[in-house]
Protein backbone atom coordinates (compact mmCIF):
# COMPACT_ATOMS: atom_id res chain seq x y z
CA UNK A 1 0.00 0.00 0.00
CA UNK A 2 2.93 2.34 0.64
CA UNK A 3 4.19 1.86 -2.92
CA UNK A 4 0.73 2.58 -4.30
CA UNK A 5 0.53 5.75 -2.20
CA UNK A 6 4.00 6.71 -3.42
CA UNK A 7 2.89 6.36 -7.05
CA UNK A 8 -0.22 8.44 -6.35
CA UNK A 9 1.98 11.17 -4.85
CA UNK A 10 4.28 11.08 -7.88
CA UNK A 11 1.32 11.50 -10.25
CA UNK A 12 -0.13 14.38 -8.22
CA UNK A 13 3.24 16.11 -7.88
CA UNK A 14 3.93 15.78 -11.61
CA UNK A 15 0.50 17.13 -12.54
CA UNK A 16 0.85 20.09 -10.15
CA UNK A 17 4.37 20.82 -11.39
CA UNK A 18 3.29 20.72 -15.04
CA UNK A 19 0.21 22.86 -14.31
CA UNK A 20 2.25 25.52 -12.51
CA UNK A 21 4.74 25.54 -15.37
CA UNK A 22 2.01 25.94 -17.99
CA UNK A 23 0.21 28.66 -16.01
CA UNK A 24 3.44 30.59 -15.53
CA UNK A 25 4.17 30.40 -19.28
CA UNK A 26 0.63 31.32 -20.34
CA UNK A 27 0.29 34.28 -17.96
CA UNK A 28 3.68 35.63 -18.99
CA UNK A 29 5.28 35.56 -15.56
CA UNK A 30 8.89 36.67 -15.60
CA UNK A 31 9.88 34.41 -12.73
CA UNK A 32 9.62 30.69 -13.41
CA UNK A 33 10.09 27.86 -10.96
CA UNK A 34 13.44 26.13 -11.48
CA UNK A 35 16.09 24.51 -9.42
CA UNK A 36 18.74 27.14 -8.61
CA UNK A 37 21.62 24.75 -9.32
CA UNK A 38 20.37 24.03 -12.84
CA UNK A 39 20.00 27.68 -13.81
CA UNK A 40 23.73 28.32 -13.55
CA UNK A 41 24.65 25.35 -15.77
CA UNK A 42 23.57 26.03 -19.33
CA UNK A 43 23.76 22.46 -20.65
CA UNK A 44 21.98 20.76 -17.75
CA UNK A 45 19.37 23.51 -17.35
CA UNK A 46 18.50 23.51 -21.05
CA UNK A 47 18.45 19.72 -21.24
CA UNK A 48 16.06 19.40 -18.29
CA UNK A 49 13.84 22.19 -19.59
CA UNK A 50 13.69 20.84 -23.17
CA UNK A 51 13.23 17.18 -22.24
CA UNK A 52 10.55 17.82 -19.60
CA UNK A 53 7.93 18.05 -22.35
CA UNK A 54 8.59 14.41 -23.21
CA UNK A 55 9.24 13.10 -19.71
CA UNK A 56 6.09 14.33 -17.91
CA UNK A 57 3.71 11.96 -19.78
CA UNK A 58 6.05 9.01 -19.22
CA UNK A 59 6.27 9.66 -15.49
CA UNK A 60 2.48 9.71 -15.23
CA UNK A 61 2.00 6.60 -17.40
CA UNK A 62 4.60 4.50 -15.59
CA UNK A 63 3.25 5.54 -12.19
CA UNK A 64 -0.29 4.52 -13.20
CA UNK A 65 0.98 1.19 -14.58
CA UNK A 66 2.94 0.64 -11.36
CA UNK A 67 -0.16 1.39 -9.28
CA UNK A 68 -2.22 -1.11 -11.27
CA UNK A 69 0.39 -3.87 -10.97
CA UNK A 70 0.92 -3.28 -7.26
CA UNK A 71 -2.82 -3.15 -6.56
CA UNK A 72 -3.41 -6.44 -8.41
CA UNK A 73 -0.57 -8.04 -6.42
CA UNK A 74 -1.89 -6.60 -3.15
CA UNK A 75 -5.44 -7.76 -3.80
CA UNK A 76 -4.22 -11.36 -4.26
CA UNK A 77 -2.33 -11.52 -0.96
CA UNK A 78 -3.93 -13.68 1.69
CA UNK A 79 -6.14 -15.73 -0.56
CA UNK A 80 -5.80 -19.47 -0.15
CA UNK A 81 -4.98 -20.98 -3.52
CA UNK A 82 -6.54 -24.30 -4.45
CA UNK A 83 -4.44 -26.69 -6.49
CA UNK A 84 -6.09 -29.50 -8.39
CA UNK A 85 -3.90 -32.49 -9.09
CA UNK A 86 -4.98 -34.98 -11.69
CA UNK A 87 -3.18 -38.32 -11.47
CA UNK A 88 -5.20 -39.97 -14.19
CA UNK A 89 -3.30 -40.88 -17.34
CA UNK A 90 -4.14 -38.76 -20.34
CA UNK A 91 -5.83 -40.53 -23.28
CA UNK A 92 -3.34 -42.09 -25.69
CA UNK A 93 -0.51 -41.81 -23.18
CA UNK A 94 1.20 -44.83 -21.69
CA UNK A 95 2.56 -42.94 -18.67
CA UNK A 96 0.57 -41.27 -15.93
CA UNK A 97 0.38 -37.50 -16.13
CA UNK A 98 2.24 -37.08 -12.83
CA UNK A 99 5.39 -38.52 -14.38
CA UNK A 100 5.13 -36.00 -17.21
CA UNK A 101 5.33 -33.15 -14.73
CA UNK A 102 9.06 -33.04 -14.14
CA UNK A 103 11.09 -30.03 -13.26
CA UNK A 104 12.89 -28.57 -16.23
CA UNK A 105 16.05 -26.58 -15.85
CA UNK A 106 15.89 -23.06 -17.20
CA UNK A 107 18.55 -21.90 -19.61
CA UNK A 108 19.90 -18.55 -18.38
CA UNK A 109 23.06 -18.63 -20.48
CA UNK A 110 22.17 -15.63 -22.66
CA UNK A 111 20.57 -13.51 -19.96
CA UNK A 112 23.79 -11.70 -19.05
CA UNK A 113 24.35 -10.81 -22.72
CA UNK A 114 20.85 -9.36 -22.98
CA UNK A 115 21.28 -7.48 -19.71
CA UNK A 116 24.53 -5.83 -20.80
CA UNK A 117 23.24 -5.02 -24.29
CA UNK A 118 20.12 -3.46 -22.76
CA UNK A 119 22.18 -1.38 -20.33
CA UNK A 120 24.54 -0.34 -23.14
CA UNK A 121 21.64 0.77 -25.31
CA UNK A 122 20.12 2.68 -22.35
CA UNK A 123 23.38 4.54 -21.72
CA UNK A 124 23.72 5.30 -25.44
CA UNK A 125 20.16 6.63 -25.54
CA UNK A 126 20.68 8.87 -22.51
CA UNK A 127 23.92 10.29 -23.92
CA UNK A 128 22.24 10.92 -27.27
CA UNK A 129 19.31 12.72 -25.63
CA UNK A 130 21.61 14.88 -23.50
CA UNK A 131 23.71 15.83 -26.53
CA UNK A 132 20.63 16.57 -28.64
CA UNK A 133 18.91 18.78 -26.09
CA UNK A 134 22.18 20.51 -25.15
CA UNK A 135 23.20 21.30 -28.71
CA UNK A 136 19.83 21.84 -30.43
CA UNK A 137 19.85 25.58 -29.71
CA UNK A 138 23.37 26.22 -31.02
CA UNK A 139 23.55 27.42 -34.62
CA UNK A 140 26.97 25.81 -35.18
CA UNK A 141 25.71 22.28 -34.50
CA UNK A 142 22.47 22.26 -36.48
Amino acid sequence: MHLIANNVCIVIRTLVKETVKEISHSKGFNKTIHNEDCIHMDIIGNTIQNSSVYLFPFIIEYSIIGMAVLFSMWSGIGEDPVYLLDDKPSPGSKQPSSSLRKHQALDWSSSSTGLFLGLLSLVFLIITLILYFALVDHQDYR
